[in-house]
């Protein structure tokens, strides 16, 4: 496992240990040089809490580490009404 797909690994692990249920993908293929980009579906209360915790977790890869990984983390509702269209 690359270092890379390490701290996705645990990002990925801090949203779901703060929400179970949260729906999570993620790519390593770059559009603006990003390293990653992480895509987190969550109900709506447990949105801040998500968000705050993978937000924190993701600035520390950042300044440790040097890997620019995008953080997309929205509500349930939101995503299905965007799908929907």
């Amino acid at each position: 496992m690359s270092r890379l797909h390490k701290f996705i690994v645990e990002i990925i692990s801090t949203a779901k240990d703060v929400c179970p249920e949260a729906e999570v993908s993620f790519t390593t293929e770059s559009l603006e040089g990003e390293d990653a980009t992480i895509k987190i579906v969550v109900p709506a209360e447990k949105f801040d809490e998500v968000d705050e915790a993978v937000s924190e977790k993701r600035y520390q890869v950042f300044l440790d580490e040097g890997y620019d990984i995008v953080l997309s983390v929205s509500e349930k509702e939101q995503a299905v009404a965007a799908a929907a269209g």
